[in-house]
C-alpha cells in the first residue's frame, strides 16, 4: 500500500538529485550470452543513458574488508522514479572521463516503492 509519505518522498529524491546530482553516462549491455560448449562470449548491445547521480561517495576505512569492499570503493546514488533500466551489477558508470564498475546494486525503499538505487562501483 502506498502512503502518502511515499507519494512524497519518491519525487524529492528525484528532485534532490536532478538539482545536486552529477550527470553521468550509465551502460547498460543487454543480450550477452555465453556458450558453455565452445566458450564463447556473444556480445550484447550496449545503451548508454544520460542520469544524474550523487558524487562517488568513498567507503570508510572500517567497511573495507579487501573482499566485499575494497580500497578505492565508493558509492553512488540514483533516484528510481525516472529511470528506463534497473541497476544491475556489472554495469559500468563514466564519471568525469573515469569508468567505474557497479559490484552491488542496493534498492532503497519507501514503503512498496523504491525510491533511490544504492550503486557500489569500483574503479
Amino acid at each position: 500500500m502506498v502512503t502518502s509519505l511515499d507519494t512524497k518522498l519518491v519525487p524529492k529524491a528525484t528532485e534532490l538529485l536532478d538539482l545536486y546530482g552529477k550527470a553521468v553516462t550509465w551502460s547498460v549491455t543487454i543480450g550477452a550470452a555465453y556458450n558453455p560448449a565452445s566458450g564463447a562470449v556473444t556480445v550484447g548491445t550496449t545503451t548508454n543513458h544520460s542520469v544524474k547521480v550523487s558524487p562517488p561517495d568513498p567507503y570508510s576505512s572500517r567497511y573495507i574488508d579487501g573482499d566485499l569492499v575494497r580500497v578505492g570503493d565508493a558509492r553512488v546514488y540514483v533516484a528510481a522514479e525516472l529511470l528506463t533500466f534497473t541497476p544491475a551489477e556489472g554495469q559500468t558508470i563514466t564519471i568525469d572521463s573515469a569508468t567505474w564498475k557497479i559490484v552491488r546494486v542496493n534498492a532503497i525503499y519507501s514503503g512498496e516503492s523504491i525510491a533511490l538505487w544504492e550503486a557500489q562501483v569500483r574503479r
